[in-house]
């Protein structure tokens, strides 16, 4: 109905907010995923609702540690993706230990069940993440083997286990930005 826009996400808890380009269509455009602080003010967390259900939502991420959140954007880039066979959902957040971002994945019919992706991080973590067109790997910029930003992927069926895709990188140098080429396949 033209003129009219539901109000997608529930109630926010007082001084709430939906964070600004922090909210990613599933492939389908039938649901929407989006980061907000809505059920404790100053934690953003990850809620799915079906655009069919306004105002019915679910909880995805999983339970934080005390100071732990869903990282937000970074570069203008959300610190979450859908998969494009819209079955998983990626993230980074300080989950388990506060201010040490790393990867969680959820499959999407158990929503709040996360499973950590990357080894363990040498520094502050990971703060960029896309899904390969096949659903299978997350690449990711961490701060992962030392306080250098480099570029890794993980296969989502193989936590645990990243391979490292950067050369060496020059003293003081880090990667701070990727794209990944439509159709590509990593072995």
């Amino acid at each position: 109905m033209p003129g009219v826009s539901p109000k997608l996400n529930s109630p926010l808890v007082a001084d709430g907010d939906v964070g600004a380009q922090s909210y990613e269509f599933g492939p389908n455009g039938d649901f929407l995923v989006y980061l907000a602080d809505q059920d404790t003010d100053g934690v953003s967390e990850l809620y799915r609702v079906e655009r069919a259900m306004p105002g019915v939502t679910v909880k995805l991420s999983d339970t934080m540690v005390s100071g732990g959140e869903v990282l937000s954007a970074v570069n203008d880039q959300p610190s979450f993706r859908i998969s494009p066979d819209g079955l998983q959902l990626t993230y980074i957040a300080d989950q388990d230990t506060d201010e040490v971002f790393e990867l969680y994945s959820v499959d999407l019919a158990t929503p709040g069940v996360s499973t950590k992706l990357n080894p363990p991080m040498a520094d502050a973590g990971a703060f960029l993440l896309d899904t390969t067109a096949d659903s299978l790997q997350v690449i990711y910029i961490a701060a992962q083997d030392s306080a250098a930003p480099e570029l890794y992927r993980v296969e989502i069926a193989g936590p645990g286990a990243s391979t490292k895709l950067n050369d060496s990188l020059t003293a003081g140098g880090g990667v701070f930005d990727f794209s990944i080429a439509p159709g590509l396949r990593l072995p």
